[in-house]
């Protein structure tokens, strides 16, 4: 009799063990089965898949992550990961921003860098860039002007000495 109570036990014991086990295993399914996804929860992943793409904004198609990460915070000031996507965003643009004035592609470095400055970046943040964003525009404005006296004093026949041709080519090729 003792015995049967000890099987007994030990049976239940490992039906609850598997049912657990099992439960584990199946929870995610079991989960959207039993509650939906949420409008909220579809609006988080669709923003997470957008910042993973790299599409930081998309003000006139709204899917870009900047956008659906406020659309959510426009319903719910306080959420946390929307909160968290959104300066994830900010971070990825900022380093969009450095990666395009490294890289000389000043027209896109000036999107990169409007978009961390309209989420309240801190202003340290942008000063490296936008300093050297604005060196940048100044070296080409440079360079266009050496060119421009370059033609002219080619045009005119000067081609050497000072004022020549050759010495303002050499000052685009020294920048």
């Amino acid at each position: 009799r003792r015995r049967w109570r000890w099987i007994l036990l030990l049976l239940v014991l490992l039906l609850a063990g598997g049912g657990a086990l099992g439960l584990m295993h199946w929870r995610d399914s079991l989960g959207t089965r039993l509650i939906p996804v949420s409008e909220t929860n579809q609006r988080i992943q669709a923003a997470e898949q957008a910042l993973a793409e790299g599409r930081l904004s998309d003000p006139d198609g709204g899917q870009g992550a900047r956008e659906l990460f406020q659309s959510i915070l426009a319903r719910d000031p306080d959420h946390p990961r929307a909160r968290a996507g959104l300066a994830r965003v900010r971070e990825a643009a900022v380093r969009a921003a450095r990666e395009a004035v490294f890289q000389g592609e000043l027209d896109a470095a000036r999107r990169h860098v409007a978009l961390p400055r309209s989420l309240a970046a801190p202003a340290s943040e942008l000063a490296e860039i936008e300093l050297e964003l604005q060196r940048r525009e100044s070296d080409e404005a440079d360079i266009a002007a050496w060119l421009e006296e370059a033609r002219r004093a080619q045009a005119e026949g000067r081609h050497d000495g000072p004022g020549g041709a050759l010495e303002a080519y050499a000052r685009v090729l020294e920048r």
